[in-house]
């Protein structure tokens, strides 16, 4: 899983968008690095992003070969839009290795019978 980042980074990320991050990502690691993207779809209080960061424009599909699977949910921090909220993106973790767990199991045990 690749938990993308909320926000731009000035000197960093300024200019990628979910896809973006996504091809870097595979560009330095290789193809195959990532099966779940989770991705913010709540930019925050504007008045609370530190510039010049934006919010991460949810631009998909990225240029690669297999493009990951997309899992949007409210991660962001209210009272500081630039950064990740720790519950919130805990519950989502968790939510999605629970759902991906599930299904890898039933794939695993399918292919083994």
């Amino acid at each position: 899983m690749y938990v993308c980042n909320v926000a731009t980074q000035d000197g960093e990320t300024a200019d990628l968008d979910l896809a973006g991050h996504v091809e870097a990502l595979v560009a330095h690691a290789g193809p195959g690095i990532v099966d779940v993207v989770l991705a913010n779809n709540r930019p925050g209080d504007p008045g609370s992003l530190r510039g010049p960061s934006q919010p991460v424009r949810l631009t998909w599909p990225p240029t690669i070969s297999t493009a990951p699977r997309v899992v949007l949910d409210d991660v962001v921090d209210a009272d500081a839009a630039q950064r990740h909220d720790p519950d919130r993106l805990a519950t989502a973790v968790l939510r999605i290795l629970d759902r991906e767990g599930t299904a890898r199991r039933r794939g695993s045990a399918s292919r083994s019978a």
